[in-house]
């Protein structure tokens, strides 16, 4: 008997009818026009994720995150007064890149092209020669350009918009607060990946969004793991204004592979001070479901943090680097392996998920290649992919709302 005879289904797609039923256009994934106003409503108006306060944790550390769909790079440095404050790598001289590596630690920011100097809250303080300019150098007019910065439980935010519209608290909503209180911090980052996928960055967004390709894309990795009662896999789905929210349930039937049961019988090291048991959030496993596996926090336009219950969380982001490009990166995050047996697990854990993401990141590029090919021009959605709904409705709002300024 098939599925949908042996459950009684819960369809989410009935309870967001706002989200529409039909199939959607291909436009927005292909067309270099679409693309281009995306560029300017989407990634020039919200606030981006760029990095976390670890990344520049003592005055004078800085962290550079290049910004191919806005054609520049930002500058994320620690003060003096240890305010973490973000600016164009631009030296205002000549427009040199002030810091050319992605990270490094400095008394003060030096230009190498002509030796000027800024002061790591962005002002100018010196300039070789001042006196061969034909006019004096304005020194307070001639700093470092100033990017909106922002943190939220960790996380740095920037946002290229000269003068937003919304603070990071008012971008993040109701959405972050579910998530506040969960140990961020005390996790560390102990594997980083990243790859440059020929697709569109909606088609790689959504591929980590999909509950719809799980059973046979992932069906030699995360699959059984996963995939129990067709009808309890989701336990909520929620939607704000800009973010979603998915609470998925894990497999209780599942029976480990030998390597896998070695991994966590003999590896877990979910730290009593860190997770004690009443840790939870609130926005996380927000049903408390005893079945609860991973919460997938998506944050618009590009950013996902996925909780693993309890002790680990992944981050992605996707960065547009043209219509049929963009920039794929993957941090994990767990506790310090105090043993053996725990660093075996966490090793473990970090080959699944990379052979997981490895089979999303193929699949991609063959779906980009083929929407050239003109045999499709539409895409019909399942309920599993509703967060492809959302995140093509968000998107076409803020086009919208450019257009109207």
């Amino acid at each position: 008997m098939s599925d949908s005879q042996t459950h009684t289904w819960v369809r989410w797609d009935t309870k967001f009818p706002w989200l529409g039923t039909a199939p959607v256009s291909i436009e927005p994934y292909v067309s270099p026009e679409y693309y281009a106003k995306e560029r300017r409503a989407v990634f020039g108006r919200m606030w981006l994720q760029v990095c976390r306060v670890d990344d520049v944790p003592k005055p004078g550390e800085y962290f550079v995150r290049d910004l191919a769909v806005l054609d520049t790079s930002v500058l994320i440095v620690r003060g003096t007064d240890g305010v973490v404050r973000g600016f164009h790598n631009v030296c205002q001289h000549k427009a040199n890149r002030v810091a050319l590596s992605e990270r490094g630690s400095c008394r003060a920011l030096n230009c190498r092209f002509h030796g000027w100097t800024y002061g790591l809250d962005g002002r100018l303080v010196g300039v070789p020669d001042e006196q061969g300019f034909s006019e004096p150098v304005k020194k307070g007019a001639r700093g470092l350009r100033a990017v909106a910065t922002d943190t939220w439980e960790g996380f740095v935010f920037v946002n290229l918009d000269p003068n937003p519209r919304e603070t990071l608290k008012e971008f993040l909503g109701e959405f972050a607060q579910c998530l506040e209180g969960y140990p961020f911090s005390k996790l560390s980052m102990h594997f980083k990946h990243q790859a440059e996928v020929h697709c569109n960055w909606k088609i790689l967004v959504d591929a980590f969004q999909d509950g719809y390709h799980l059973r046979s894309q992932h069906r030699y990795s995360l699959a059984e793991m996963f995939m129990g009662d067709p009808s309890k896999s989701f336990a909520e789905i929620k939607f704000f204004k800009r973010h979603r929210f998915l609470s998925s349930n894990g497999n209780p039937k599942f029976t480990p592979f030998p390597t896998m049961m070695l991994a966590f019988m003999h590896g877990g090291y979910f730290s009593p001070e860190i997770f004690p048991p009443d840790w939870m959030p609130p926005g996380v496993n927000p049903t408390r479901s005893p079945e609860w596996a991973t919460d997938i926090n998506v944050f618009f336009p590009n950013m996902f943090i996925q909780l693993i219950a309890p002790g680990w969380y992944f981050v992605y982001t996707i960065w547009p680097l043209a219509v049929d490009r963009c920039l794929w990166e993957a941090r994990i995050y767990s506790a310090p392996p105090a043993n053996a047996a725990q660093r075996f697990a966490r090793e473990y854990i970090m080959i699944t998920v990379r052979d997981s993401i490895l089979e999303d990141l193929s699949t991609c590029e063959n779906v980009q290649a083929n929407l050239k090919s003109g045999a499709i021009d539409s895409f019909p959605l399942h309920e599993g992919e509703l967060f492809a709904r959302h995140l093509l409705k968000v998107v076409d709002e803020c086009i919208q709302e450019e257009e109207r300024r």
